[in-house]
């Protein structure tokens, strides 16, 4: 149904956004270098059909069912807001286990993330009302963190940066290129 430039911005995007997360912590964090560990390019496949299970279908409910429900009442911004909280409260068990990726990690910040997030998968699903893109974009943002393209643990002022960075870039995405199919993307409720 949509044409294969969203699927390149499904796949590319959450590349992009892990190559600026890199970036930042490069810039940000002197130092830091070594910590960085980015795993073999070839294993994006098979953490991209591990992510897919791994997080990706959570879409189904969080674009599929909760994104069209909660815009109908409250209009766009406010509905993706609601959505990214909710998201970020759905991974809080995930700072209390160790050996997980959230563990000891900032919750504020990540929930700042995943509201970013939230809103360019928002804009995604507005732009193509494809609930497979918006799975395949969820994990690829997955995979890609799972490759070392992000930043690592601990540094606060580096995901602080990457984090003001998904939502500055999902803000203006929903805001500056809304949905052409259905109209501006209504952005208070009426």
């Amino acid at each position: 149904r949509v044409g294969l430039r969203w699927h390149l911005v499904a796949v590319g995007l959450p590349i992009l956004l892990g190559a600026v997360a890199t970036g930042v912590t490069v810039t940000l964090a002197s130092g830091t270098t070594g910590r960085i560990q980015i795993e073999p390019w070839w294993r994006i496949a098979p953490l991209f059909l591990t992510m897919v299970v791994g997080g990706g279908l959570e879409e189904l409910g969080w674009r599929g069912v909760g994104q069209p429900e909660l815009e109908r009442r409250m209009g766009r911004v406010a509905a993706t807001t609601v959505i990214g909280l909710l998201w970020a409260a759905w991974h809080l068990p995930l700072f209390f286990i160790p050996g997980v990726g959230q563990y000891g990690t900032n919750f504020p910040i990540f929930a700042a993330g995943a509201i970013g997030l939230a809103f360019i998968l928002a804009w995604l699903y507005g732009r193509t009302e494809s609930i497979l893109l918006c799975v395949i974009f969820h994990a690829m943002v997955n995979a890609v963190g799972a490759l070392g393209l992000a930043v690592p643990s601990g540094l606060l002022g580096p995901a602080l940066a990457d984090a003001i960075f998904k939502l500055a870039v999902g803000v203006a995405l929903v805001s500056w290129w809304p949905d052409l199919r259905r109209g501006p993307a209504p952005m208070i409720a009426h």
